[in-house]
Parts: C-alpha cells; structure tokens; sequence
C-alpha cells in the first residue's frame, strides 16, 4: 500500500498557498483533565486474506480520492476528474458533477470526501471552494452549506457539519447544517504551524461513532471520544511504534512535491507516523485504525468496538499501490493507483470474535 502521508502532502500543497482560518469568537471546549483512557498492549498480529468481492474497472477513473458505502450503494469521489461515480452493485448508475464553482460542480485540489447523511442522501465536502453540497441518489444537488472552515475530514452529526481544521489551535469545529455557522470549537491537544512543522505535517481525522466524535492526531498514541455537550470524555489507543519509512519513500515524496521540492528538501520526517487512518464500520459497529509497516504491500489495522476495547490487530496483502476508501459491512473499498482501479473486498471473517 502506497502510504497515505505521500496523498497528505500531495493535497497541502496546494491548499496551503490558500488556506485561510476563521478568526470569528465562539465557544471554546476545554480538556477535560479527569478524562479515562486506556492505553493497550500491542497484540499479536493475525495474518488474514480477504477475498476479492469485485473490481470496478472505468475508464475516467484518474484519482479516487474518498467513497463511502451503504447498503446497496457505492459513492466514489475523483479529484482529478471533479466527479462522484455513483455505483448499484457493481454497476455505475450515474455521474454528478464537473469542476467548475456552479451548483453541483467541485473545485477539488487533491482532496474531497464524501459521506452517506441517509440511506438516499450523500453530502460532498470540496475544501476548495469551503462548501458542502448534499445530493440525492438521482444527482440532484438538495443543499448547499458554505463554511468559514475546512480542513481534511468532515462528517455530519445530528445538525452539525464537524470539521478537521488543518493548522491551529482547533482539532474540532462544529458547524451549522443550517447556516454554516461556526456552533462551537474544541481545543487542541496539539497545535499545528504548517510553516514550521517536518512534512508531512501531523493531521488530524475523525470518525463519528454512537453519536460521539472519535478524533486522532495521527502521531499521537490516543484516541480522544468528545461529545457535543461535553467534550473528551474518554480515550483509549496502543503503544504504537514509530518505524522509519520504507526503502524509496524520500525520493517519492521529493517526486511528488514537484515544484516544491526546495522547500521541503530539509524538512522531511525520518519516521512514520504511529497510524494514518480510520475507518468506522457501522454495520458491524467496529473501528478500524490503520497502522504504519515498514512493509510495502502490507496493510495492518487494529481494530476496536464501539465502546473503545481492543479486539485484535490483523495484517492483509492488498497491494503497494492501493489506497483504502472505506469499509463498511466486511467490505473495503480501495482505489489502486497503478491500475486505476477501484477493488472491493470481502473482510468479514476477521470479525471471529
């Protein structure tokens, strides 16, 4: 698996020539110092070989940067192309959008998610142009919400859009589906300075779980559970390790950079990050967290319930090049950049529980 810190800083690049931070007053949300974690023990890593349900082969695919399952429907999101592929099965049913500042179109730099709000409705978060746009499965834009934030990660809880801010002293804004008002803003455990940070710079991501905000600072060892009304209520995470990247991976970061490269060249990290991503599966109800590995090809999760407890850490060959998007019912999603191919998985005998 190609490593997901090269796609971070693809996608800094641009954005951080534009990036501009809300300066407005609201309310802020302490750390609450009697907050309960739980900080587990490595486990013993189980090897696991998922089954290939199907493999979505398209020729616009050029950069599917974010999809997002339900039931019976697959969103995917390409940057490069400013499309949603909407999928039925295995099959495309229809496209939504072009790039372009209209109703309906995406301005995306290499970035763009997507989230499931119901079983009929998708919202698309372009952090270019600082909106969300909410579309049914027939293409139809419903809604659209324009923000005074972004950052790399969105989802939708209740009335609230939450975001990631990118840099500064807020690791959570939460925002109005209405109005897109800033509600409220939860205060960094960590602050970023993207001018002064190694690169790729620490991000942060979320994933919305029982009505409650999983956030990670991905070179942190906890997991940190806010709600609305009252912030980190607890938090549990593993004695992850810090291993160098692999063999190739500073001369791949220099390519990527382009135009950049100078001023980067004596800024990169020597190691990984502890993990690098998550992903909720709501159906069977367990967080995913993905993990560094000094191995190329090999993708390594350790997975938790909803309540936080530490299931098991597995290890599966999915590829140098492919790049999760989402897993969701013993299904993952992922994009391989060699092939431009969107492969789907069966990953439901790990839950053995």
């Amino acid at each position: 698996m190609k490593l997901k810190n090269l796609l971070i800083i693809a996608s800094l690049f641009g954005l951080i020539v534009f990036s501009v931070f809300s300066c407005s007053k609201s309310p802020e949300s302490e750390i609450d110092d009697n907050a309960d974690f739980t900080i587990y023990e490595q486990k013993e890593v189980e090897v696991f070989t998922p089954d290939t349900l199907s493999v979505l082969i398209n020729d616009s695919f050029a950069f599917i940067f974010s999809g997002d399952f339900n039931e019976d429907y697959l969103i995917l999101v390409d940057v490069s192309m400013a499309k949603c592929f909407i999928y039925q099965d295995t099959q495309l049913v229809r496209t939504v959008g072009e790039k372009g500042e209209g109703p309906g179109e995406f301005q995306f730099m290499n970035s763009g998610v997507v989230k499931f709000v119901s079983d009929s409705l998708f919202a698309v978060y372009d952090a270019v142009s600082t909106r969300i746009q909410f579309f049914n499965l027939e293409g139809n834009l419903t809604n659209t919400v324009k923000l005074q934030h972004f950052g790399l990660d969105f989802d939708i809880l209740d009335d609230y859009v939450v975001l990631t801010p990118m840099m500064g002293d807020d690791e959570l804004v939460l925002v109005s589906v209405e109005d897109g008002e800033i509600v409220k803003k939860y205060s960094a455990t960590k602050s970023v300075n993207l001018q002064t940070e190694m690169l790729p710079p620490p991000f942060r991501i979320f994933e919305i779980v029982n009505d409650t905000i999983l956030y990670l600072m991905v070179d942190d060892y906890k997991i940190y559970r806010y709600t609305v009304e009252d912030s980190i209520v607890s938090g549990f995470g593993v004695e992850w390790e810090v291993i160098p990247f692999p063999e190739g991976a500073e001369e791949e970061m220099m390519e990527r950079a382009g135009e950049y490269r100078d001023l980067i060249k004596d800024r990169l990290r020597e190691d990984q990050f502890p993990c690098w991503a998550m992903f909720y599966d709501k159906a069977q109800k367990v967080l995913w967290i993905s993990i560094s590995t000094e191995q190329r090809g090999i993708s390594r999760f350790d997975l938790f319930d909803d309540q936080g407890n530490y299931l098991k850490r597995i290890e599966m060959e999915l590829g140098e090049d492919l790049m999760t998007l989402v897993i969701n019912d013993g299904r993952l999603a992922g994009f391989d950049q060699a092939t431009a191919q969107v492969v789907i998985f069966d990953v439901s005998g790990v839950y053995d529980f």
